[in-house]
């Protein structure tokens, strides 16, 4: 593997998009479940902070580890503007232009997460929430994009990743919706 560099980043590629995968999935849903009462009073409030922490910090540098390997892999042909500028890519369009728009979302919450302290809460608050369509458009690269989905641990990884998700997220909206 070490004497064919597009092997080992094609392999460091693959890791690391899966890592990412797993650390977001992990961070936005201790991120949903910081505000639910049952999560709190599963774990405790301060857990869930340190865990959402934590895992942001993770998914990040995965992502730009899991791009930069695709970059400097010759057979998959991408340019730095196929990673930030999205359907720019000349095959797999939908699935890395999905990924485009993830990785972009990704910076943008990066920046914003150190640059919390210049905007409003408001502010703050709505770019923060873009961490859930970057959830979503992760997860339709990685299902358009992944050459590993024929491996069924695989596939039941990332679909038991998007399935908790989506309850997670169908309750704490749930809890939104009642009247106090």
């Amino acid at each position: 593997m070490l004497q064919d560099p597009d092997l080992l980043y094609w392999v460091v590629g693959r890791v690391s998009g899966l890592s990412c995968y797993a650390a977001l999935s992990i961070s936005v849903l201790s991120g949903l479940t910081i505000r639910s009462r049952s999560g709190a009073a599963w774990t405790g409030r301060k857990p869930l902070v340190a865990l959402h922490e934590y895992t942001t910090v993770l998914w990040m540098p995965l992502g730009l580890i899991h791009v930069q390997a695709l970059l400097l892999d010759h057979i998959s042909a991408l340019s730095v503007w196929d990673a930030v500028i999205p359907f720019r890519a000349g095959y797999g369009t939908v699935g890395i232009g999905l990924g485009s728009i993830a990785f972009d979302l990704i910076v943008l919450l990066a920046i914003t997460t150190w640059a919390r302290r210049f905007l409003s809460p408001a502010a703050w608050l709505f770019i923060h929430r873009l961490a859930y369509p970057a959830f979503v458009f992760q997860f339709l690269h990685s299902v358009l994009s992944g050459t590993d989905f024929s491996q069924p641990p695989i596939a039941i990884f990332t679909w038991g990743c998007a399935a908790a998700l989506a309850v997670a997220g169908a309750a704490r909206v749930s809890t939104l919706l009642k009247p106090a």
